[in-house]
């Protein structure tokens, strides 16, 4: 049974700066910021909203929080850090292992579609970036202590840019992978034969600005970039032919996703 917190104690939310991506806390306070912005909340009934609270249990980290995912069954909630990533039980928040990286600042974690591999992006703000790719085995994290730092076989992936890589996106057939950076660009990888044989099909470099985040449709048709020049464009996600772009946003567009197809049932 889950304790319910005391209940002369409330968590305190403020309205997030506008430059405010994801989830960190604020000196030693921990004040949580959350990633979205929510008007209300109703006692302590959080859903992904509540990945906030779950990370900042004893001992959490100051570093700031600058990406999260949950493992592909969901058991584990895995968080950035400083050249790492943390992973907890969503459970019991207790602590499992560390993923040790050479990415000095860590801005996206996206698993494979069959679970098997995880690709972390990031770099050097104003340098480069990169993509980490490890092989997930989650079997060896059961009962390990706090101390052990589990070394994970990984590779980097050829893609390297002029800033930061910033968003992470699998096609949904596993084939492809998508990689946008600060640099203006983005990177298509083909992936579908294997990591070692992992190349550059097409880049685009049609934004005015970093490409803060990049999405594959449901379908694996189109791809969708957002970006700092306050734009999203669409492309054909098998030849990077530019469809369309939607340029009527006021302010810099920081994130686009898709809506999950809707499941078909069958009629009697």
């Amino acid at each position: 049974m889950r304790a319910d917190p005391p209940r002369n104690v409330r968590p305190r939310f403020r309205r997030h700066p506008p430059d405010r991506r994801d989830a960190t806390f604020e000196g030693a306070t921990r004040t949580p910021w959350l990633i979205c912005r929510p008007r209300r909340f109703f006692g302590w009934t959080f859903s992904v909203i509540g990945l906030a609270i779950l990370i900042a249990g004893p001992g959490a980290s100051a570093t700031p929080i600058t990406a999260i995912a949950f493992s592909p069954d969901g058991s584990l909630l895995l968080a950035s850090g400083y050249k790492k990533v943390e992973i907890r039980s969503v459970k019991d928040r207790t602590f499992q292992s560390v993923l040790n990286c050479d990415l000095t600042k860590i801005t996206a974690l996206a698993f494979s579609q069959d679970g098997r591999h995880l690709a972390v992006a990031g770099g050097t703000p104003g340098d480069s970036g990169k993509v980490e790719w490890f092989e997930w085995n989650p079997a060896g994290l059961v009962n390990r202590s706090k101390e052990l730092k589990t070394e994970w076989e990984h590779h980097f992936l050829p893609s390297e840019f002029d800033d930061v890589a910033t968003s992470l996106s699998f096609s949904p057939d596993g084939a492809k992978l998508a990689i946008a950076s600060a640099d203006h660009s983005v990177d298509v990888l083909s992936i579908g034969d294997g990591i070692s044989r992992a190349k550059t099909i097409y880049s685009l470099t049609q934004h005015a600005g970093p490409v803060l985040s990049v999405a594959f449709s449901p379908k694996g048709n189109l791809l969708v970039t957002a970006s700092s020049d306050r734009s999203l464009k669409v492309w054909d996600a098998a030849t990077g032919k530019q469809l369309r772009t939607f340029s009527h946003h006021t302010a810099i567009v920081r994130c686009v996703a898709f809506k999950a197809p809707e499941k078909e049932t069958a009629g009697a």
